[in-house]
């Protein structure tokens, strides 16, 4: 199905077919092609539409798309939660390598996920990298601070 054809659009298309209008008539009212009409309302009588039945029975099972082929997310609800659990509490020890620990506790957990993957998570949660700043370091800067400047 082109992605213009909503479930709206394709119940219009099986009742004007119904109706008696042909193919190049539904396609004109409804600004999509011949071949678009003919594909919706051959598909809708795969999946279980009958036209010769009083009163039409247009259900959504018969319109809707077909579920797409691809790679499964690893993100599932139970492994998103626990990545947001983990972070709050690996930042606050830590404040490092926050993602790869999170990584490895939750694979030692049963849970294979990897450091990437956790990152695409915290980010749509809305977490952003922090720098760890070795706080000797900083006491010492400014403790130099003064003598930079020749004062006591």
């Amino acid at each position: 199905m082109a992605p213009n054809t909503d479930i709206a659009t394709r119940s219009l298309v099986i009742g004007f077919k119904c109706a008696g209008k042909s193919s190049s008539e539904t396609a004109a009212t409804l600004g999509i092609s011949v071949r678009q009409v003919n594909r919706i309302y051959a598909r809708a009588i795969e999946h279980g539409f009958d036209p010769n039945q009083r009163p039409l029975k247009i259900r959504d099972d018969f319109l809707r798309d077909a579920p797409r082929s691809g790679r499964p997310t690893k993100q599932t609800a139970e492994a998103q939660e626990k990545v947001l659990s983990k972070a709050t509490l690996t930042q606050m020890r830590s404040g490092g390598e926050v993602c790869a620990i999170v990584a490895a506790e939750l694979c030692n957990e049963g849970i294979p996920i990897s450091a990437s993957t956790v990152r695409h998570i915290l980010r749509k949660a809305g977490f952003q990298r922090t720098k760890q700043v070795n706080s000797e370091v900083q006491s010492d800067a400014e403790d130099n601070v003064g003598s930079d400047l020749g004062l006591p």
